[in-house]
């Protein structure tokens, strides 16, 4: 995907967008990578325990 594609959402600073759709567009981008980060997360601790038979930091 190109870095201007029509399909990227507004940035703070492009001002033909309203505050209102900006703030969406954060809080759904905010809300991927959070899942994202915590399947990482979670896939890592599971493969942890399978490798060492113990759940990381008990």
């Amino acid at each position: 995907m190109h870095p201007d594609s029509p399909d990227d959402p507004p940035k703070p600073l492009e001002s033909e967008y309203r505050l209102r759709k900006i703030l969406v567009a954060a809080a759904i981008q905010g809300a991927i990578f959070t899942v994202v980060r915590v399947l990482i997360n979670r896939g890592s601790a599971r493969a942890f325990e399978r490798w060492t038979g113990e759940w990381p930091g008990h």
